[in-house]
């Protein structure tokens, strides 16, 4: 995602979005399906939280900001600053 190669990381993704539904790991689940929205566009993800605590909310977040949504690229900034992840800054 963040080298541009979307296309490559896509199998993984899926694969990660079945292994996480088979081994019932919802937030495991919750950010693959963050990821497989952002680079397919369709189906939307789960709705992203205000205040994002770790990497699946922040995950979330991109997916709505890749989107097109102000508000989540803005709240996405922040929760990268706050969580010292700038780099899931790159590339929105």
């Amino acid at each position: 995602m963040l080298s541009g190669r979307a296309d490559e990381a896509l199998p993984w993704v899926e694969r990660s979005l079945k292994a996480a539904e088979v081994l019932k790991a919802p937030t495991t689940a919750v950010a693959a399906a963050a990821l497989r929205a952002e680079i397919v566009g369709t189906p939307r993800p789960p709705a992203a939280a205000v205040g994002a605590g770790g990497v699946c909310d922040v995950l979330l977040l991109r997916a709505y900001a890749a989107a097109g949504d102000a508000g989540a690229r803005e709240e996405l900034r922040r929760a990268t600053d706050s969580l010292a992840m700038p780099g899931l800054m790159m590339r929105i």
